[in-house]
């Protein structure tokens, strides 16, 4: 179960990202394109239910980040 909302959350951060690049400042971008990286490097199916446990926590302060420098992501 925790591998499914890993998974969900890893692709819905993704497309986010993309959808909000053009909206956010090159120092921002530049940070965030590292960290891009790092997540799709991530596979899901490998990873114990502890470690995608921890997987989502990342995922959803990464949202919550990138939602904070994007207003109006969520209309």
């Amino acid at each position: 179960m925790a591998r499914d909302v890993a998974q969900f959350l890893q692709k819905k951060f993704l497309e986010s990202l993309k959808d909000t690049e053009s909206e956010l400042s090159d120092a921002v971008i530049s940070y965030l394109r590292a960290i891009k990286d790092i997540v799709i490097d991530i596979d899901t199916r490998r990873l114990t239910e502890d470690y995608c446990r921890s997987f989502i926590h990342v995922l959803l302060d990464l949202t919550d980040a990138l939602i904070h420098q994007v207003p109006g992501l969520l209309t």
